[in-house]
């Protein structure tokens, strides 16, 4: 009997109609200087000429290129991924965008971190963002730094360095958009998602309620300086696509509905999450602030009143308890806040009429005084 040698990295690739940008991706791969990597493809029922440019890279893999199909458009990367995932053989897994492209020692470096470490997950601070303008422009690749996306002032490391195995400290440093959450930032150990029942959601941001969901399992989770990543900023990606105003609310409730359902759902499932609430609630305002703000425009362009209907058409089912909860519990949070807020004021102006007394009192005593002279 023959043991097929399994591959250190499978690299996973969704593929919807990226016909343009899929064969750079693929390059990338080839110029890597690590080559112990398999690359499933799952192709989401593109309706380009996507697949075609997929299958004319095959031969140039050496037979360590799978294409696979999606039965039904899943609008969105999570369902191919996890399809990719369940078909992986290596002991690593890197998700990687079918129009970004990693730096040629991007695997190497990260395969190498991992097994140095003995790590469950490899994850990169920072990568190489690039519009879709520049993307050509190698005056510009030069000038470009490393990007980021956490949120306000932070000092970034300058060597591998592990996240506390305090997993309260953890997550409420996450909660803080201490860290990114692209999973084309990691390298994962496959056993670890196995094992964790790890999965993507149907949903956007589905890569940050992963990488929440890993944060909250991995005791060995290394986060590291190394750039690799070329982010294509585009119009038409799949998070910037057309959508009108009544489709983009759809999908963003939906997105913020089965996000927390789906978090809730794998927190309740380790006891020492089940007991800590105080943990769920930053890390699902995080998630809910994130994707409010996909909806700034549409409650800039329309009244509030206008939107009160599909609002009410979102939440109808009744079915969504802990994402109920947590409205309630955040709007009564504003409310009491708003309440000291008021007090404070009060306050404020009983000290202020206080000293307008006092200041007319003085008026008084120095015109008296000019009087006498």
């Amino acid at each position: 009997m023959i043991l097929m040698r399994l591959p250190a990295v499978s690299v996973i690739i969704p593929l919807y109609n990226v016909e343009s940008y899929v064969g750079e991706c693929l390059d990338s791969l080839l110029a890597q200087t690590f080559q112990d990597f398999e690359v499933i493809v799952v192709d989401d029922c593109s309706t380009d000429n996507s697949v075609a440019v997929v299958k004319n890279y095959a031969s140039k893999f050496g037979g360590r290129l799978k294409l696979y199909h999606m039965a039904k458009n899943s609008g969105g990367a999570g369902l191919p991924r996890n399809k990719g995932i369940k078909l992986a053989r290596g002991e690593y897994i890197y998700c990687l965008d079918p129009d970004d492209t990693i730096t040629s020692t991007a695997l190497e470096e990260l395969h190498s971190l991992a097994k140095h470490f003995d790590t469950d997950v490899v994850h990169c601070e920072k990568w190489f963002y690039i519009p879709d303008k520049f993307w050509h422009d190698e005056e510009y690749r030069q000038k470009i730094k490393p990007a980021s996306h956490p949120i306000g002032e932070k000092i970034f490391i300058t060597q591998p360095t592990f996240l506390t195995e305090d997993f309260a400290q953890r997550l409420m440093d996450f909660s803080k958009a201490w860290l990114s959450w692209s999973v084309c930032s990691q390298l994962i150990r496959r056993d670890f998602i196995i094992e964790n029942e790890l999965e993507f959601g149907n949903f956007l941001s589905e890569d940050m309620i992963f990488t929440i969901c890993e944060l909250c399992c991995a005791k060995k989770y290394l986060v590291v300086p190394n750039v690799i990543y070329h982010y294509r900023d585009r119009e038409g990606s799949a998070t910037k696509e057309n959508f009108s105003a009544s489709q983009t609310l759809h999908r963003r409730i939906c997105t913020i509905k089965d996000g927390i359902s789906h978090l809730d759902k794998f927190l309740n499932g380790i006891e020492f999450y089940s007991r800590r609430a105080d943990l769920k609630y930053p890390l699902f305002n995080l998630f809910v602030q994130e994707n409010l703000k996909c909806l700034d425009k549409i409650y800039n362009d329309f009244p509030i009143h206008e939107l009160d209907k599909p609002l009410q058409k979102e939440f109808s089912d009744g079915d969504n308890v802990a994402i109920t909860a947590f409205i309630f519990n955040i709007m009564n949070g504003y409310r009491l806040k708003s309440i000291q807020a008021l007090r404070q004021v009060d306050e404020l102006e009983k000290i202020n009429r206080q000293n307008q007394a006092y200041i007319s009192e003085l008026e008084k005593f120095i015109a008296q005084l000019l009087l006498k002279e």
